[in-house]
C-alpha cells in the first residue's frame, strides 16, 4: 500500500510540475524551438528522477489511547470434524493495481516490438534509390551515412536505424516536384545526423512503462513536436524555402504512422508547425535568455509545491523489519520462557484493530496471536495461531494454524462440512490481516529476558454473553458432636472429683485478637514458613501494620483465555507482586496457581498502576498480595 501512494503521490507530483512548464511556455511565447526542445528533455529528466532525489517523509501511525483488554466469558463449542482451508490471501487493491500496470506495460511493449517487425519487413520491400536528381547536392551537405529505399505502400517517409540508418520514403515521392523531394529528403537525412530515432526509441519505452501518467504522455508528445520543429528550422535553411517545405508538410499530414520512428509529419503537430514556419522575425537572444529563465524559475517552485503538498513516505523505522511468520521465526526459536522471573511484560501502548464486525451486533471474532518481543519491549515477530469466529448467529468455528511450509499458512478448521462457505476463507485472511496490522505497532516495557514470546487474543465484534454458571450443590448440613461424656472422679478416697479445666476458646472467640493468618501459600517450607522471593521482596516493605495498601490508580481487567472459557475453567488466582516507587508493578510471582488463568492475571496485574507509597517523604517500594478472579457468568 505505501508503494502505491508513493506511486500516485508521484504522479501529482510531476503532473503539476508538467502543467506549470507547458503553460509558462505558452503564455510567456518561448518561440525557440531548439531553447524548448533541450528544456522540455531536461524537465523529463527531472521527472523521471524526482522519486529518488526528494526526502522522504517517514510514515508514523497516529497515537491513540490504549485500549484495555476485557475478560471475555463465552464458552466455545466446537466440532471434531477436520476441514482444510487454503489459505490464499484476497486479491488486495494494491496487488490488482500492479497487476493492471505490468498488462499495460506488456500491451505497449508488444505494440513497440511489432512496428520493429514492420519496419523489418518494410525495408525488405523497399526498393534501393540509386539517385534522386537535384537532391545529390542534399546528401553532401547534411550526411551521407544513410540509404535510401522507395516503398510502394508506404504513406509517409520514416527514418530508422542506429548504425545503418534507413530512410523509407513512399513511392509516390517520384511523381512529387523537385522541391518537394528536396524538402522532404532534407528532413530526413537531418534526423540521421542528429540521431533522432535513438532518443525517439527511448521516448516510446519510457511512454510503455508508464503508459498510466498523463503528464509523461503530454510531455512525451510536446518534446517530439519540439523535435520537429527543430528539424523543420535546420529543412529551410538548407532548402531555402519556407512555400515548398509548408507544401510537403502538408502533402504527407494526413497519412498516420503505426511505428516508433521519426515521421515526417503528424496532423497533431501540423498547426503548430506551420505556424513557426510562416514567422520570419526571431527572438532575440535577449529575450530568450530572460524567458527560458521565467520559465525555469515557475517551474522550479512548482516542483518544490508539489513536493511539499504531496510528499512521499517511507516505512517507520523499524516497521519494515517485522513480517508476519507461517512457522516459529528465528527469534521465537530463540525466546526465553515466560516464567515468574521472567513474566510477560506491561503493555505500555496497543492500537486498536479495524473491525468488520462494528456495526454487525451478531458476529464475532478471535484471534490468537503469538509475539515475539526484542530487548526493547518492540514487536519482532509474529505468527497467528487460532482464529475463532461466529457470523450472523451462524455456527461457531475454529481454524488452527497447522502451517508445514515457512511461506505459506495452513488452516485447519474444527466444524461441520458445509456448503455455501465460499466467503470464509477471504474473512480468516481479513481478520487475520487486521489483528497483525494492529499488534506489529503494540509496544511493551522491555522483558527481563529476551528475546520474549508470549500469545495474544485480538477481539473483534461482541462476544455473545456467557452461558449461566452451572447451579451450586445443595448446602449440607452439618451435625454436632456429641457432647463429651461426663468427667471421671477421683478413686482415691476422701476426695472429690474436680472436672478438667475447659477446653481454651478457639482464636475467633477472643474479644480483641485478629483472625488465624491464611495457611502458607506455596513454596513455603514443610514447617510452614514463608520463602520470600528476593527478586521481588528485595529492598521493599510488605503491606500490613502500619503499611497500608496504596489505592489503585488504573485497573487492566484479565483476558480470559478461550481455552479455560472453552473448558468452564473459573476461580481465584493469587499473585504476590512488587510495586515500585511510581506505583507500577514490575515483578509478579503466583502464590494459588490456577494454570490455565495464571498468565492472564500476571498480564493484567503487570498493567496495573497505583498511588506512591511515601516513608519519610520519600516513595518506596511494596510488596503486596493480590486477587484475580475469573468468574464464568
Amino acid at each position: 500500500m505505501l508503494a502505491l501512494a508513493n506511486l500516485a503521490a508521484w504522479i501529482l507530483q510531476t503532473t503539476i510540475l508538467v502543467a506549470v512548464a507547458l503553460a509558462a511556455i505558452r503564455l510567456l511565447r518561448l518561440d525557440a524551438p531548439a531553447v524548448r526542445y533541450h528544456f522540455l528533455r531536461a524537465l523529463l529528466v527531472i521527472c523521471l528522477a524526482l522519486p529518488f532525489v526528494q526526502p522522504r517523509v517517514e510514515q508514523v501511525a497516529p497515537r491513540e489511547a490504549p485500549v484495555a483488554a476485557s475478560a471475555s466469558s463465552t464458552t466455545l463449542v466446537w466440532s471434531s470434524a477436520p476441514r482444510e482451508i487454503g489459505s490464499r490471501m484476497p486479491l488486495s487493491l494494491p496487488d490488482a493495481a500492479m497487476m493492471l500496470v505490468a498488462t499495460g506495460m506488456a500491451l505497449r511493449f508488444s505494440w513497440i516490438a511489432a512496428g520493429f517487425w514492420r519496419l523489418r519487413r518494410l525495408r525488405r520491400a523497399g526498393e534501393a534509390a540509386a539517385s534522386l536528381e537535384a537532391c545529390d547536392d542534399l546528401a553532401g551537405t547534411v550526411t551521407r551515412a544513410a540509404s535510401i529505399r522507395f516503398v510502394p505502400e508506404l504513406g509517409q517517409p520514416l527514418t530508422f536505424g542506429f548504425r545503418a540508418p534507413v530512410i523509407l520514403l513512399p513511392a509516390s515521392l517520384r511523381s512529387q516536384p523537385v522541391p518537394i523531394q528536396r524538402a522532404v529528403l532534407a528532413h530526413e537525412l537531418w534526423h540521421v545526423r542528429r540521431r533522432d530515432w535513438f532518443w525517439t526509441v527511448c521516448e516510446e519505452v519510457v511512454r510503455a512503462a508508464l503508459w498510466f501518467h498523463p503528464g509523461i504522455w503530454i510531455l512525451l508528445s510536446r518534446i517530439q513536436s519540439a523535435r520537429e520543429e527543430v528539424v523543420d528550422e535546420l529543412s529551410i535553411l538548407t532548402t531555402g524555402s519556407r512555400r515548398h517545405y509548408a507544401d510537403a508538410l502538408l502533402t504527407f499530414a494526413d497519412n498516420a504512422r503505426w511505428f516508433a520512428v521519426t515521421a515526417f509529419a503528424r496532423r497533431r503537430h501540423l498547426v503548430q508547425r506551420l505556424v513557426l514556419i510562416s514567422k520570419e522575425a526571431v527572438m532575440s537572444a535577449r529575450r530568450v535568455v530572460a524567458t527560458a529563465a521565467a520559465v525555469a524559475v515557475l517551474s522550479l517552485g512548482a516542483g518544490w509545491y508539489s513536493v511539499q503538498a504531496f510528499p512521499m513516505r517511507e516505512a517507520q523505522a523499524g516497521a519494515g523489519n517485522v513480517k508476519i511468520k507461517a512457522l516459529p521465526g528465528p527469534l521465537e526459536q530463540q525466546a526465553k520462557p515466560v516464567t515468574a522471573e521472567n513474566p510477560v511484560p506491561r503493555r505500555s501502548y496497543q492500537v486498536p484493530p479495524d473491525d468488520p464486525f462494528a456495526n454487525d451486533p451478531d458476529s464475532w471474532a478471535v484471534v490468537r496471536i503469538r509475539l515475539t518481543l526484542d530487548g526493547a519491549g518492540q514487536v519482532a515477530e509474529y505468527r497467528p495461531v487460532v482464529v475463532m469466529m461466529r457470523q450472523n448467529n451462524g455456527p461457531r468455528v475454529r481454524v488452527d494454524n497447522q502451517s508445514t511450509m515457512p511461506d505459506r499458512i495452513a488452516w485447519v478448521a474444527s466444524g461441520p462440512a458445509q456448503s455455501g462457505r465460499q466467503g470464509e476463507d477471504r474473512l480468516i485472511a481479513t481478520l487475520v490481516s487486521a489483528a497483525a496490522r494492529s499488534v506489529e505497532q503494540w509496544q511493551y516495557a522491555a522483558p527481563y529476558q529476551a528475546p520474549i514470546s508470549f500469545e495474544v487474543d485480538v477481539t473483534f465484534g461482541t462476544p455473545p454473553p456467557p452461558p449461566p454458571p452451572p447451579p451450586a450443590p445443595p448446602a449440607r448440613t452439618l451435625t454436632p458432636p456429641p457432647p463429651p461424656p461426663p468427667p471421671a472422679t477421683s478413686s482415691r478416697p476422701g476426695q472429690i472429683g474436680m472436672p478438667p479445666p475447659p477446653p481454651p476458646a478457639p482464636a475467633s472467640a477472643r474479644p480483641g485478637m485478629p483472625p488465624p493468618p491464611p495457611p502458607p501459600p506455596p513454596g513455603s517450607s514443610g514447617t510452614g514458613t514463608y520463602v520470600p522471593d528476593p527478586a521481588i521482596s528485595e529492598g521493599a516493605l510488605r503491606v500490613g501494620g502500619e503499611i497500608k495498601a496504596p489505592m489503585k490508580t488504573r485497573n487492566v481487567n484479565p483476558a480470559y483465555p478461550p481455552d479455560a472459557m472453552e473448558q468452564k475453567v473459573q476461580g481465584v488466582v493469587i499473585l504476590e507482586a512488587r510495586i515500585e516507587p511510581d506505583g507500577t508493578v514490575s515483578r509478579t510471582r503466583v502464590l494459588r496457581s490456577i494454570p490455565m488463568l495464571d498468565d492472564a492475571a500476571k498480564e493484567a496485574v503487570g498493567q496495573w498502576t497505583f498511588t506512591p507509597t511515601l516513608l519519610n517523604g520519600q516513595a518506596i517500594p511494596l510488596v503486596m498480595t493480590v486477587t484475580v478472579n475469573f468468574t464464568l457468568k
